[in-house]
């Protein structure tokens, strides 16, 4: 990819490639060149955003995460991001709004958008509405292991043992 700095998309893309490479330095000083030249690029601000989640740095990606989708509303990545950040401070409320955004915004929503749902109403322990969420996911993919999983656990931690082993005999027959 050559480096043009008059290309705001060549410098995203390289700025991504490095993310992709796990070459994080790099990929913070491409992007940070691309905002001071670009600084309404929603697009490069997710990406620095994702560089602040690489390295665990998650109030950090939250902010640039949260600012991209202020600057487009119906950018679903962005919510996707924001939630998988907010999800990994515990933040799980806050998470599930997140996630509903992308649904709401996604061209064609997938099961694990609504897994990352499940997930969180299972740390709340409000496992009723994470299995009411879960049928959804399986809506849209029946073979959607991680939901199985995620029944499983919840099935088990509600004290409902038949429940629970015939989610998990499902994962297993679906994973192998």
């Amino acid at each position: 990819i050559a480096y043009n700095a008059k290309n705001i998309e060549a410098i995203r893309l390289l700025g991504h490639a490095y993310i992709s490479v796990d070459s994080i330095p790099q990929a913070r000083t491409v992007l940070q060149t691309s905002l001071s030249l670009f600084p309404d690029d929603y697009l490069a601000i997710e990406l620095m955003g994702e560089v602040f989640f690489r390295e665990r740095s998650y109030d950090s990606a939250a902010k640039y995460f949260k600012q991209s989708t202020a600057m487009r509303i119906n950018f679903s990545k962005g919510y996707l991001n924001y939630g998988v950040t907010l999800f990994n401070q515990k933040k799980y409320k806050e998470a599930i709004t997140q996630f509903e955004n992308t649904i709401r915004y996604a061209d064609s929503p997938e099961a694990n958008y609504y897994t990352f749902i499940v997930k969180c109403y299972h740390a709340l322990k409000q496992y009723q509405q994470g299995i009411d969420v879960a049928s959804k996911a399986l809506g849209i993919d029946p073979n959607h292991a991680e939901t199985y999983k995620m029944l499983a656990v919840i099935y088990d931690e509600m004290g409902n043992a038949t429940q629970a082993q015939a989610m998990y005999m499902r994962y297993v027959e679906i994973t192998g």
